[in-house]
């Protein structure tokens, strides 16, 4: 883990500082005090109705950033994930017109253009079907497991492409990326 050394911009070093406070001892944020620290903050984002964190999106979002297989992220691992929480709660807010804290399957696929992701309707469709709840609604909470599943899977592929455009990996190393995502 490489330790942080100021670079004189005084915000940064004021979230550090917050970050130190929140990861304690070990100066790493586990998937539970994210979850923590995400549902004290969002708490207090009245634009996203009754918004929560399940574990297992915390778990996912650490995952993204996780470049150490650690399971907790070190304050650099951090900033980059607290970045695409921020966009991706700006996108959220967007499509969530009535601010009810969930936007319907329709406008998910806009959401996730307007994320950066193009994807194809049969993949369009297993989005869906993997993170809309009964009502066809997409949550705060699954947007932000589905934005993050995406960049996961996404890297993973740049990682790995050849040069005709497709990756290539053997049976464990698919299985160690795809798992802890």
């Amino acid at each position: 883990m490489a330790q942080y050394r100021s670079t004189g911009d005084a915000k940064k070093d004021r979230f550090y500082q917050s970050f130190k406070q929140l990861a304690g001892e070990d100066n790493e944020i586990d998937a539970w005090e994210l979850q923590d620290l995400l549902n004290s903050v969002m708490k207090r984002d009245s634009d996203l109705g009754d918004a929560n964190f399940s574990i297992d999106s915390c778990k996912s979002m650490v995952a993204m950033t996780d470049s150490d297989r650690s399971g907790k992220l070190g304050f650099e691992e951090f900033m980059d994930l607290w970045k695409s929480i921020l966009a991706w709660r700006n996108v959220f807010k967007q499509f969530d017109c009535d601010n009810s804290g969930s936007f319907s399957a329709k406008e998910l696929h806009l959401a996730l253009s307007a994320v950066g992701y193009q994807l194809n309707p049969k993949i369009f469709a297993a989005m869906v079907l993997r993170y809309t709840n009964k009502e066809s609604q997409i949550t705060f909470d699954n947007f932000m497991a589905c934005a993050a599943k995406l960049r996961h899977m996404y890297h993973v592929f740049r990682k790995y492409k050849g040069s005709d455009d497709k990756a290539s990996l053997g049976l464990d190393e698919y299985l160690r990326v795809t798992i802890y995502s």
